[in-house]
């Protein structure tokens, strides 16, 4: 059985290391107007695109990927290319047969093989499905 990871993208350790990402980027950008060239901004420029790059990747390092915030969920499962899904924009879904079936409210659909899931993951896509449908449709 293969694993999903999940990712919460608005949890409180992205926040985190979020800030000191923004600070180092924004050391690198007035160093790049004040003294071009400079160790410093090198030094923070490869810091801050550094923490850039491991927040932002994690969903090209792993086959099966799927991360969520309050707004949507990116999910990507035994696929190369990840897709982006509004929790306002879901109709309905269903979970049958190792498929998943989102239902978009504009009449599209988005399915995905579950094969070679394991059932406890199944349920915890489930279950963030459950939660923020619901919360967004009210």
């Amino acid at each position: 059985m293969k694993r999903i990871y999940f990712d919460k993208m608005d949890s409180r350790s992205k926040k985190v290391l979020a800030i000191p990402m923004i600070i180092f980027l924004g050391i690198y950008i007035y160093s790049a107007f004040n003294n071009r060239g400079s160790v410093l901004q090198s030094v923070s420029g490869i810091i801050g695109f550094g923490f850039f790059i491991f927040l932002m990747s994690k969903q090209f390092f792993f086959k099966n990927y799927v991360g969520w915030n309050r707004m949507g969920l990116i999910i990507k499962l035994n696929s190369f290319w990840p897709r982006n899904i509004n929790f306002g924009d879901i109709k309905s879904y269903k979970i049958e047969n190792n498929r998943l079936h989102i239902l978009r409210k504009n009449g599209s659909e988005f399915n995905f093989n579950l094969e070679n899931i394991g059932v406890d993951d199944e349920n915890k896509i489930r279950n963030i499905l459950n939660a923020n449908i619901f919360a967004n449709n009210v």
